[in-house]
């Protein structure tokens, strides 16, 4: 996965326009968004003709920013993919993995899942959280968002994709979370247990705790099969989580793999300090292979 996000020419999508009429009064254009001809060029994200858009959703108590991907050549329909972000948000850099998604033929559907709390359009890149930013995102943020919120939200999410001519109702959906994202995917998954077939989680934080709403403890409700990545100091931190995992998995006779990673953090997202290539390469061809043994 590159970091470099390139600058494009603008063009009128027809895509575009097909998939707002098939949205109807559910989708909200973001008006300059096929127009950007570089990375935060009028306040949204470098959008490339045909494949890219930015867009506005309404959901619970609001709208929310999302980026949307569609592969460049073929004329689908394709399985849809929906990706959450970690704590920094929508940004060039989760940009960056919805082409690579694109790329492997998946709709993709990435959205600012803190919507309650912030708006976060895509278009800026990140800097290093402050103490009191990941404080407040940790506990504010995520507090906004309770189980069954983040349920809904995942089935407005779907149902975007859905609406879509370009994604597949045939093939199942996938769900990837990043970090702080990793819970909302496994909601999403025991949400729509018969829609959605594949959920990868890279450097997770909160899917095994010791809470009686822990999301491992509901996988069982889902019909998934899963792929976790877990960083290898957060293993060294709660080496438990790992085993709490594999036995929810296996108890739900679920087809799963959990593994321990060894790097730090953010390994596998290209602007964050804790970024390793060649294990980001790694889990990003066994999150690709679990996606197309689910998904087709």
């Amino acid at each position: 996965m590159s970091a470099h996000h390139p600058a494009v020419a603008c063009k009128q999508s027809s895509y575009r326009t097909r998939a707002m009429a098939a949205l109807g009064a559910g989708l909200l254009a973001i008006g300059s968004a096929s127009c950007a001809t570089g990375d935060g060029a009028a306040g949204v994200p470098a959008i490339r003709a045909d494949a890219e858009q930015a867009v506005r959703i309404s959901v619970q108590g609001g709208a929310a920013d999302v980026l949307l991907f569609q592969p460049g050549t073929g004329s689908g329909p394709w399985p849809g993919v929906l990706v959450y972000t970690d704590l920094s948000g929508l940004r060039p850099a989760f940009a960056e993995i919805g082409r690579s998604l694109a790329r492997e033929g998946y709709v993709v559907l990435i959205p600012n899942a803190f919507y309650r709390s912030a708006s976060i359009n895509g278009a800026s890149t990140r800097g290093p959280l402050t103490p009191e930013q990941l404080r407040e995102r940790s506990t504010t943020w995520t507090g906004a968002i309770t189980d069954d919120a983040a349920k809904q939200d995942a089935s407005t999410f779907v149902a975007f994709l859905d609406a879509l001519p370009t994604v597949s109702k045939q093939a199942k959906v996938g769900v990837i979370g990043y970090n702080y994202g990793a819970p909302y995917a496994f909601h999403a998954a025991t949400a729509m247990p018969d829609r959605i077939g594949a959920v990868a989680v890279l450097h997770p934080f909160r899917i095994a705790t010791a809470r009686p709403n822990s999301p491992h403890l509901a996988v069982a409700q889902s019909k998934a099969g899963y792929y976790v990545a877990i960083a290898q100091p957060d293993d060294e931190r709660e080496p438990g989580d790992k085993e709490d995992l594999r036995k929810a998995f296996a108890d739900a006779r679920l087809a799963s793999e959990v593994e321990v990673v060894p790097g730090p953090q953010g390994f596998a997202v290209s602007d964050d300090v804790g970024y390793r290539p060649a294990l980001a390469q790694t889990t990003w061809a066994k999150l690709t292979a679990l996606l197309r043994t689910n998904l087709r």
